[in-house]
């Protein structure tokens, strides 16, 4: 089963993984959808900006981040900028560039799973089943591609050192969980969790391996340190991260629409919890057959870190971190379904696991259909190339150094631009007044950061006084979900189209 034959075969039964990936990919070649999210950009500008520039540095967010935008940029991800660097310098610096390399993140992950479930021997219906809810990573424009792909490797490779003579590959693990460290601090941490949990699952069966595992939080913290000590501008630009964007919010009680994006994005989890319980409670014996022992100790890691991610989320850090749970989700509802077969489960609740599991990917799937059908139609409507030349026509007809707001999806193509100042729609401060505020003369907005965001906020400047709308272009035959107030919680994100707006202020 390991030959080239034996993943022919394995890629033949389990064929949700790559018609996820073709899904996936074939988005991108015909529509070039997703979009790059609203922060896109700032992850990859610096890059952009030293292929084409040679300073790295990212000039549109540099009202925010003085030392990142104008000096050094540096955020604590070295391991991404690096892997954008990488394919940047192959392959090019526009927008298509990026969407095509998050797209072989995604295939990557996708057959990294693949490759865990195949190593336990998990049935094809199961690795099918959690398969499925690939179709909830629609948001993966960011560092978290690169270390979710890291991460899994280190899961794969640890998972193949219980082998016998393979304890090597124990510090190859490590390694690969160092490298998702540098890439996500807080995804490193889930995926450190699972391997110290899945060594103290086997400690009665073979020796800790305690170098490894230590190793995993010690590098770095000891690389931390050293930016700290020998490179203050690196760590200026850090601290000027850290303290815009903080992660973590001290204690607090989760409001009612954190606890529905939780169930949103990881009902999978959540379902499998409770079922665990009852299983518990109910079937107190329940013994693991010999041969799933193993894939039992994974599921129980990674069902952990995924709980510990889940909590993290809901209690003690940002809400939009429980993005990182619904990686993990794939192998969880796989290894559950095969482990603690539906027959298991008390109550003739086994009756209904695979339609509850089976109604959960439709859950988390809500963007990715309407990416495949509202989306195409946006993009059929407005693609990308004529949103780039609505958006340079736009520019044409403005005074030399303007400051412009613009969304992150358009920022590639205007790299290159330097008669006026382009600056992150996510990263300008305060706008029209007060000390330090930005008054642009345009904003150039994808139709989720202006519905989301800026109408609003116009609006109550236009209010107040301080700005005349002289403009707003929006043309499009068929309007985006995040025009309609009803369904901007449910699907996101899905237009090319522009919104231009321009102002006249007071």
């Amino acid at each position: 089963m390991h030959t080239p034959s034996g993943w022919l075969k394995t890629l033949k039964t389990c064929w949700v993984f790559p018609a996820a990936i073709c899904w996936k990919l074939g988005l991108i070649a015909t529509c070039a959808l997703p979009p790059p999210a609203n922060d896109a950009f700032f992850f990859d500008g610096a890059v952009v900006n030293w292929l084409r520039h040679g300073a790295y540095v990212n000039p549109s967010i540099v009202r925010v981040f003085p030392t990142s935008g104008a000096e050094v940029f540096f955020d604590m991800r070295p391991v991404y900028q690096g892997a954008v660097l990488a394919w940047m310098s192959v392959f090019g610096t526009s927008v298509q560039s990026s969407l095509w390399f998050h797209g072989g993140l995604f295939a990557a992950f996708a057959l990294l799973v693949l490759a865990v479930l195949r190593r336990l021997g998990t049935p094809a219906a199961a690795a099918n089943l959690g398969g499925v809810f690939l179709f909830g990573l629609t948001f993966h424009d960011r560092a978290d591609g690169v270390a979710h792909v890291t991460g899994m490797l280190a899961l794969w490779t640890w998972l193949c050192a219980t082998a016998p003579g393979a304890s090597w590959r124990r510090w190859l693990a490590a390694f690969f969980a160092v490298l998702t460290f540098a890439t996500s601090l807080h995804i490193g941490a889930m995926y450190a969790a699972m391997l110290w949990t899945h060594a103290l699952l086997r400690r009665g069966r073979e020796t800790v391996p305690w170098g490894p595992l230590f190793v995993i939080p010690l590098v770095p913290l000891a690389l931390g340190a050293a930016v700290f000590a020998l490179w203050p501008q690196g760590w200026r630009g850090f601290t000027e991260l850290l303290l815009a964007t903080p992660s973590f919010t001290g204690y607090r009680v989760p409001a009612f629409d954190e606890v529905l994006k939780v169930g949103r994005t990881a009902p999978g989890v959540l379902l499998i919890a409770a079922l665990g319980v009852v299983l518990a409670l109910y079937r107190p014996r329940f013994e693991v057959r010999a041969e799933t022992l193993l894939a039992a100790e994974i599921l129980g890691a990674v069902f952990v870190a995924a709980l510990y991610a889940t909590a993290a989320t809901l209690f003690v850090v940002a809400p939009n971190y429980v993005n990182v749970v619904a990686y993990p989700q794939v192998l969880v509802v796989a290894l559950f379904v095969w482990i603690c077969a539906p027959a298991a489960l008390p109550f003739r609740l086994g009756c209904w696991l695979r339609p509850a599991l089976l109604a959960c990917a439709a859950l988390v799937s809500i963007r990715a259909a309407g990416l495949s059908t509202w989306g195409v139609a946006c993009a059929l409507d407005v693609s990308q190339a004529e949103a780039e030349a609505r958006v340079e026509r736009a520019l044409v007809k403005l005074p030399a150094d303007a400051e412009v707001i613009v969304s992150s999806a358009y920022l590639y193509a205007l790299a290159d631009e330097r008669r006026v100042a382009c600056r992150h729609a996510d990263w300008v401060g305060p706008v029209g007044e007060g000390a330090g505020s930005i008054r642009p003369e345009c904003l150039v907005l994808s139709s989720y950061d202006y519905y989301r965001r800026y109408q609003r906020l116009l609006a109550d400047l236009a209010a107040r006084g301080r700005v005349k709308i002289m403009n707003v272009e929006h043309k499009v035959r068929v309007p985006p979900p995040d025009a309609f107030p009803r369904l901007q919680r449910v699907l996101q994100h899905v237009s090319w189209a522009p919104v231009i707006i321009r102002l006249e202020w007071l």
